[in-house]
């Protein structure tokens, strides 16, 4: 199976990870898409969407941000079996074009980090786990650091751990992902960016024609 997780609260749901499932259903229909809603009522589901909500004490957690940035790699080993295809995107992410089955199976049989083009680090915001133990190694480390380790950004340092135990297949940014702008697959909009009309132009024209058809 080919898939895609979406993982975020309500709020970020309403404001955007509604229109990155849309976006994603309109130019590839054929892509199983699941969205895992953190402390949520029950929103507004798109059809042929597989919504998963969970309920849990982030008091718990020193920044609870950093929960919200790590669900998506906890529950990718506990919402599909270790031979299902999965890709992890950012929610404040849009899509802008179709692509195929076989260039879906080629990144995500593998484990495929988009790498930023400038900084030399892995960024966590478009990732695909293979079929090997990778996402059961990323569960099992962010769930075995302490609460008091629990701040934003421990996903990327736990990736960055990771790195350095299996080979990445890099992504690089404009192929699969743009950020802010570009032709990638999908566009993503990264902190002031998402305030940002120099930037919210690009994401708001690709969504235009999904708005247009919904």
């Amino acid at each position: 199976m080919n898939n895609i997780l979406l993982s975020c609260n309500q709020n970020y749901y309403q404001d955007w990870a509604y229109w990155c499932a849309k976006s994603i259903q309109y130019f590839n229909s054929w892509i199983n898409i699941t969205v895992h809603l953190i402390n949520s009522e029950k929103v507004d589901e798109i059809p042929g969407v597989r919504y998963v909500y969970e309920e849990t004490d982030l008091s718990q957690y020193k920044e609870p941000v950093a929960y919200y940035q790590a669900a998506r790699f906890i529950k990718v080993a506990e919402l599909f079996d270790s031979e299902d295809l999965v890709m992890s995107i950012d929610c404040d992410t849009v899509c802008g074009r179709s692509f195929d089955k076989d260039e879906f199976t080629t990144i995500s049989s593998q484990v495929s980090v988009l790498h930023h083009h400038k900084a030399d680090r892995w960024l966590a915001g478009l990732i695909t786990y293979g079929t090997d133990d990778f996402r059961q190694d990323y569960r099992s480390r962010l769930l075995q650091c302490s609460r008091e380790r629990w701040i934003y950004g421990l996903d990327q340092e736990i990736l960055e751990d990771l790195s350095k135990d299996y080979q990445f297949n890099e992504i690089k940014v404009g192929t699969w992902m743009s950020l802010g702008k570009g032709n990638g697959k999908f566009l993503t909009l990264k902190g002031s960016q998402k305030t940002s009309k120099k930037y919210l132009q690009h994401y708001n024209n690709i969504l235009k024609k999904v708005k247009n058809e919904s």
